[in-house]
């Protein structure tokens, strides 16, 4: 009897592209967002500029750290 035998090399390429493939989208779009509120930042008075601009230009790495050390913490934020 003979017996095909499937490598599970080109499952896990595939595998590892998809997950790639949503970390970049997820980057992606929080970029998109941060630019977005870059230009909504123009709207607050003068005085809450500074802190709007700062929050708008945290990174996306940033981002990342401050909410897997929440996550960790138990911190829920809506």
């Amino acid at each position: 009897m003979n017996h095909i035998r499937i490598s599970p090399l080109p499952l896990l390429c595939l595998l590892s592209i998809a997950i790639s493939a949503s970390a970049c989208t997820y980057r992606g779009s929080y970029e998109a967002i941060q630019q977005s509120n870059r230009q909504e930042c123009g709207k607050v008075p003068p005085s809450q500029y500074d802190e709007c601009l700062a929050e708008a230009n945290r990174s996306f790495d940033e981002y990342q750290r401050q909410r897997d050390a929440e996550d960790k913490a138990g911190v829920i934020e809506d």
